[in-house]
């Protein structure tokens, strides 16, 4: 089994927790990008990023980082 990094763990539960991206989209955006993380900058959506939810149409362009920590906690 793969083990993921800390920081590619919180991008996962990230765009898990987005309402409007399902497991298809997760899986077309593990397609075109492997490594979640290189979506982001700190906590700032990259531009490939956001190019792939105009595409669909998703405007909501907001994430829970707060929820993730949470998460993570909850795990713990």
């Amino acid at each position: 089994m793969t083990k993921i990094g800390d920081q590619e763990k919180h991008v996962w539960l990230l765009l898990h927790r987005h309402p409007k991206i399902g497991p298809a989209k997760f899986k077309q955006l593990l397609e075109q990008e492997p490594k979640l993380s290189n979506y982001f900058s700190q906590q700032t959506p990259k531009s490939n990023l956001n190019a792939f939810l105009t595409r669909w149409q998703i405007n909501e362009i907001s994430f829970d980082w707060k929820g993730v920590e949470q998460d993570l906690a909850f795990a713990e």
